[in-house]
């Protein structure tokens, strides 16, 4: 689950989010190295929920459940293990 969410992140969140996500996403976010992975996942949720605004609410509303649980995953990891 883990490669999986790696595979997503590099591939939909590094640019904003960074390599580790310490970035605020266009200067807006909280950096997601800094959530817990129940914090992702709400966020990610919420985000799949609403009427997409702009090109990365695409990209997360695309999201299943499995890719929403493998970054949440991914992201967790990357904190404990840069």
């Amino acid at each position: 689950m883990i490669s999986e969410g790696a595979a997503l992140f590099s591939l939909s969140c590094r640019d904003c989010h960074g390599r580790a996500g310490e970035k605020a996403a266009l200067g807006l976010s909280r950096p997601v190295a800094a959530l817990s992975a129940a914090e992702i996942t709400a966020a990610l949720d919420e985000r799949r929920r609403r009427p997409p605004r702009s090109m990365q609410d695409r990209i997360k509303s695309g999201l299943t459940d499995d890719d929403v649980e493998a970054l949440a995953a991914y992201i967790a990891s990357i904190k404990t293990h840069p």
